[in-house]
């Protein structure tokens, strides 16, 4: 795709749009992983955990991070939780990545696009990112865990979710999920296998 193809990135002349994508780390993956699949499924959670970690220092990851903790009471850590978890649902928009492809994005744009248009267009992964790097900025650990599912016709790991800790409490969130309450995850009969990453 050319520049004229991403212009809806925002208003911006090509020198700062050629800087902006070059924030953007795309991981391309076959879709046959033959053996070595869960190598590749492990590389791709520590590129995500390394965006978290990045984007958790990023100032306007840091800014609107507390930007939406100011809607909760002070000290409040589930209220902290449950506001930044709200936002990310609220101003997602689910699509698949591009064909054949792993596409990782920083947090930072993510919201960049929000600011610009409302929302932001964003797979499980990228969602992971997001919240995950948002949650870290306010002081919350996250724990990333990857799932292949009963509905799932082969034994791929198919979808990425997050968890973090308040008061030794773990909370699985799963921003994609629009209809689960903060706290759901999906396991026992319809997980055919999970793999964590902390």
């Amino acid at each position: 795709m050319g520049l004229e193809g991403i212009r809806h990135l925002g208003n911006v002349d090509d020198q700062e749009l050629i800087r902006r994508l070059a924030d953007v780390t795309i991981e391309y993956h076959p879709v046959s992983y033959s053996n070595n699949y869960d190598t590749v499924i492990y590389k791709t959670m520590e590129l995500i955990a390394k965006l978290i970690n990045k984007g958790k220092m990023n100032p306007k990851v840091i800014y609107t991070a507390r930007y939406i903790a100011k809607s909760t009471t002070q000290r409040d850590k589930m209220a902290e939780v449950q506001a930044i978890h709200e936002w990310v649902l609220e101003h997602k928009h689910y699509a698949n990545d591009p064909l054949n492809f792993e596409l990782l994005t920083p947090a930072d744009w993510l919201i960049r696009d929000i600011e610009k248009d409302g929302s932001t267009t964003i797979d499980c992964d990228e969602a992971v990112i997001l919240e995950g790097s948002l949650l870290e900025a306010l002081g919350y650990p996250v724990t990333l865990s990857v799932i292949s599912t009963t509905m799932n016709p082969s034994d791929d790991y198919e979808h990425i979710y997050l968890s973090t800790e308040v008061d030794g409490q773990k909370i699985p969130l799963d921003p994609i999920m629009d209809d689960k309450p903060m706290g759901w995850e999906l396991e026992g009969i319809y997980v055919k296998k999970k793999q964590i990453y902390n």
